[in-house]
């Protein structure tokens, strides 16, 4: 693992935690931010695990293939860290979205921040109940590849 994609999956799993429950947003069972909709096999590898077990498992497994598959290895810092979260944090299709129409770092990370302004007006209960830590993750984001 190279040393982006280390810090990029440490901060996603610090700022996911466990969990083991299901959130009400769709996705179904959640354990580090992997979903069940996306990753049935995983999560229920996961939920017959330890708390240490099923980090270290999201870590080398889940997370090692959304990081190749979101491309972020083709990507330099700190494009490769933003896209990487926002991929996790979003889904593949608003994060290809923001890759797209954005010219850099600060215009990624000014359109994630338009997205949750827009899914706090229009994603319904799921939205409000976890704004306030989607933009302390998002603001954490940025310390970590601005400085």
């Amino acid at each position: 693992m190279t040393e982006s994609m280390n810090a990029a999956i440490e901060f996603v799993l610090n700022h996911e935690q466990y969990c083991g429950k299901d959130l009400g947003d769709g996705a179904g069972l959640t354990i580090w931010g992997i979903t069940e909709k996306w990753f049935k096999e995983d999560v229920d590898k996961m939920r017959r695990m330890s708390v240490e077990e099923s980090r270290k498992y999201a870590r080398d497994f889940p997370y090692a293939r959304i990081w190749k598959e979101a491309g972020c290895g083709a990507l330099r810092f700190p494009l490769d860290i933003i896209h990487f979260d926002t991929d996790v944090m979003m889904g593949r299709d608003d994060s290809i979205k923001m890759m797209k129409n954005s010219s850099g770092p600060n215009t990624y990370l000014i359109a994630r921040f338009y997205k949750l302004a827009k899914m706090r007006d229009t994603g319904g209960v799921v939205a409000k109940k976890n704004m306030s830590g989607w933009l302390n993750r998002t603001l954490d984001l940025v310390k970590l590849v601005m400085g």
